[in-house]
């Protein structure tokens, strides 16, 4: 697929970090333990590093919670039509729920350390548990993931131009063929060696959204 191996790398390469960083958030948390932390900055500490290991949304609810938040991954891709292939509106709807959910993972991960941040006591010995190193590990996650969302937007542009050439109504592929096909057996007879040549070409039109 075009442009899909630049898509695909980004996209692993975020995995391979974020898929750490619930072992990590609770190595913080930890620390934030054994900091001699209160009882209140505990409470809130346990309900930010629950947030950041939180799923992703389901696709499903994903394209509402994208329209109602006008969520940039889609705005920046072409605008879908009834050329558009049920897989490449599926690819897109699941790239943003998957999006949103690392943003959000992201967004609570940066609000844990500003918390740290503020706790005196919260000073580890362990140099990638300091705010310092959290800050910079907020940094590369935001870098990854907006390095896998840039990507996605001319995978996902090139997947709708190609349903538009291939099944696009009158003037795609699909319709061309069928056109010629009728035009060839209206002149020449269904049974003809003309016919013939070219009945086995076939452009399949995929499900519809």
């Amino acid at each position: 697929m075009i442009l899909n191996t630049p898509y695909k790398n980004a996209t692993n390469a975020r995995q391979d970090v974020f898929k750490k960083l619930s072992k990590y958030t609770t190595r913080i948390f930890k620390a934030l333990k054994a900091s001699g932390a209160t009882k209140k900055e505990m409470t809130d500490g346990a309900g930010m590093e629950k947030k950041i290991q939180g799923k992703r949304i389901t696709p499903k609810n994903a394209l509402d919670s994208f329209i109602e938040s006008t969520h940039k991954t889609m705005t920046s891709t072409q605008p879908t039509d009834s050329s558009t292939s049920a897989d490449t509106v599926k690819e897109i709807v699941n790239h943003s729920a998957s999006q949103m959910g690392f943003d959000n993972r992201i967004e609570n991960f940066k609000k844990f350390t500003s918390f740290l941040a503020g706790i005196p006591k919260y000073n580890p010995n362990e140099a990638d548990l300091k705010v310092t190193a959290l800050n910079a590990h907020a940094s590369k996650l935001d870098t990854l993931n907006d390095t896998a969302n840039t990507a996605f937007v001319p995978y996902a542009n090139a997947r709708i131009q190609r349903d538009k050439y291939l099944y696009a109504d009158v003037t795609g592929a699909h319709d061309i063929v069928q056109q010629v096909k009728n035009y060839v057996a209206s002149v020449f007879g269904a049974t003809s060696p003309e016919y013939k040549l070219i009945s086995k070409i076939t452009i399949k039109k995929p499900g519809k959204k």
